[in-house]
């Protein structure tokens, strides 16, 4: 395995990732599940990296922090200065904000708690969007039909969007979405 990967996994499972709770599996299962679709659809190591540490900080959906604000300097040391930018902006932020886009093509993002805002570019916005679909297509097969109108209003933002995502995340949403459909059909 690459020494990279080994070392950010160690500090995953240092953290508790192996024995947290999340989506009907573990937050590392689901955390290296996210990095390893990023990976699939042809993204570089930042944002994979983002990808695979994009819960440790909590969400406003997944409250569980694995690491507080004060470790992001660790954080920063294990993943990079850029990736664990793309990982606290996506913990800290309302992620359905991805989806308003300003006239240049970046982002106003509302902070989880509706306090904050930040501003990023275009090229930042693509890379969370990405992140946001491989997030949702991980954990898409353990979802419950009672969730089908939230996904349902991701799958339209993400086709509302498809000048943000690579070729991969648009078939790899497009698929799951559609496996979705015929699992949740099936259990009605």
């Amino acid at each position: 395995m690459d020494p990279t990967l080994e070392r950010q996994l160690a500090f995953l499972r240092a953290h508790g990732a192996a024995d947290t709770a999340h989506s009907r599996g573990t937050l590392l299962e689901h955390l290296s599940g996210t990095r390893m679709l990023l990976a699939r659809w042809g993204n570089d190591a930042d944002t994979c990296a983002a990808g695979l540490f994009h819960s440790v900080y909590g969400t406003y959906v997944f409250s569980h922090a694995i690491v507080g604000q004060e470790a992001r300097g660790s954080v920063r040391a294990v993943i990079g200065e850029h990736a664990e930018r793309l990982a606290w902006i996506f913990c800290t932020v309302d992620r359905r904000s991805f989806f308003a886009r300003d006239p240049a093509g970046g982002a106003t993002l509302a902070g989880a708690d509706g306090s904050d805002t930040s501003t990023v570019d275009r090229a930042t916005l693509a890379r969370l969007v990405e992140i946001e679909a491989a997030d949702t297509v991980e954990q898409l097969p353990r979802r419950k039909p009672r969730r089908q109108r939230e996904y349902e209003w991701y799958r339209e933002a993400f086709e509302s969007n498809l000048d943000l995502l690579s070729a991969g995340a648009v078939a790899g949403f497009r698929e799951a979405f559609e496996r979705a459909r015929e699992s949740w059909a099936e259990s009605v």
